[in-house]
């Protein structure tokens, strides 16, 4: 949908609908200063309380497997959907592969985030233009986002505020500016998660 102003929004399943973890397992990018409330009753998903929208963004909505089949127990893996404030939908995407820089193993469940202003004490006190997470294999996606440059940071989150800012909290970030594009390639990058020391 474009030109979206509400303050609620209702997806209805052919299904009767439970959710399993929503409120840690949902993610809303460009970030929400408050999360919305989410619950589902029979067959619907309610989203209340949305509030402090940008005008001009599109916004996704990931709700990654918090949606579960309320008969059968199956949960409806990589359910998003997003909406637009304005007239377009972006429609860029920027995927990539985070690695601990020490083990090069995967890092899983780590916030990955993009910002347009480049100022490290910015990043450091402010939400990201947008935001996402890694899965068990280190894979990140962003969908559905503005074309431009963005500094790409990968961070624990131990205070769940949804950017880096703790000393203890383990960061890593890409040294050169990423462009989204079309999905027309695998565009996948590979970064690595360091100790916050060795970058800040």
């Amino acid at each position: 949908q474009t030109n979206f102003k509400g303050k609620e929004i209702e997806v209805n399943f052919d299904e009767y609908i439970v959710l399993d973890n929503v409120n840690e397992k949902l993610i809303v990018s460009p970030p929400l200063k408050n999360k919305p409330t989410i619950t589902s009753h029979l067959k619907k998903l309610i989203i209340k309380d949305i509030d402090s929208l940008q005008d001009n963004t599109t916004y996704v909505f990931d709700f990654s497997d918090a949606i579960t089949d309320y008969n059968e127990g199956n949960h409806l893996n990589h359910f998003s959907f997003g909406f637009s404030t304005g007239n377009t939908i972006d429609t860029m995407i920027y995927k990539g592969r985070l690695l601990n820089s020490y083990t090069l193993k995967p890092e899983a469940n780590k916030y990955v985030a993009l910002y347009s202003n480049l100022d490290k004490d910015y990043q450091m006190k402010s939400l990201p233009n947008y935001i996402t997470r890694s899965d068990s294999n280190g894979l990140f996606l962003f969908q559905n986002i503005k074309q431009g440059s963005y500094q790409l940071l990968a961070f624990e989150d131990k205070d769940q505020n949804q950017y880096y800012n703790l000393p203890n909290e383990g960061v890593g970030f890409s040294p050169y500016l990423i462009e989204p594009k079309i999905d027309k390639k695998d565009t996948t990058k590979t970064i690595t998660l360091k100790n916050s020391i060795d970058t800040f």
